[in-house]
């Protein structure tokens, strides 16, 4: 008889074939329960990083803001810094046109003294007008000085002096324009600091929406 209508135990091959098919749906609810689980994961992970990554890119706008504002505030203390140094040149230049009007004297060291009230006058023809040595010692080094004055320059003294004059004024020119470029720069920098402000909120408002999901 043929062992398949036999009553005997089953052998060991149908044993298996029917456990293969009882287990089947268990494995299948097992595997599609890791795959749920593995994309829950993947999904809370790529949040996380996702999250990460946009608070990264603020944090670096941040600096990026920081470096612009500090390069702008660079280049208004320059700026501040021209035009002071200009002002200071051009009262200087006043100063010395009117000095050299009134007279002073000058020594080696570079000191200057105004003529004082109490040098020797005389009268000539009904009119006033100062006597003064050329040469006299500095009351603050003791040194040789010479009188400064515009009206006993020779006409080589007068041009050199104005030569040196508008010298000057050509250097305050240069200092105010090279300030007003500085002014420019800064406002730049201002620009650029809002438009990396802007990107870091930007980049904080798509974390928090993640944060939400």
């Amino acid at each position: 008889m043929s062992r398949i209508f036999s009553s005997a135990e089953p052998g060991p091959q149908l044993t298996w074939t029917a456990m293969k098919f009882t287990l089947s749906p268990k494995v299948a609810k097992t595997t599609n329960a890791i795959h749920r689980m593995i994309r829950t994961l993947a999904r809370w992970w790529a949040r996380r990083r996702y999250i990460f990554k946009q608070e990264f890119e603020a944090a670096l706008e941040d600096l990026q803001a920081a470096l612009s504002a500090q390069r702008a505030k660079e280049k208004r203390d320059l700026a501040a810094q021209l035009r002071k140094e200009s002002d200071d040149m051009e009262t200087r230049v006043k100063q010395m046109a009117e000095m050299e009007e009134k007279g002073f004297w000058l020594c080696d060291d570079g000191h200057e003294i105004p003529v004082s009230e109490g040098e020797t006058r005389h009268k000539e023809q009904d009119e006033e007008r100062i006597v003064h040595d050329v040469r006299q010692s500095c009351s603050q080094c003791g040194k040789e000085a010479k009188l400064i004055k515009r009206s006993d320059m020779t006409g080589q003294e007068q041009y050199e002096s104005d030569k040196g004059r508008k010298e000057v004024e050509t250097m305050i020119a240069e200092k105010r324009k090279l300030a007003e470029q500085h002014d420019t720069d800064a406002k730049g920098g201002d620009d650029t600091e809002k438009h990396f402000r802007r990107q870091a909120a930007s980049s904080r408002e798509v974390a928090d929406r993640l944060r939400k999901l």
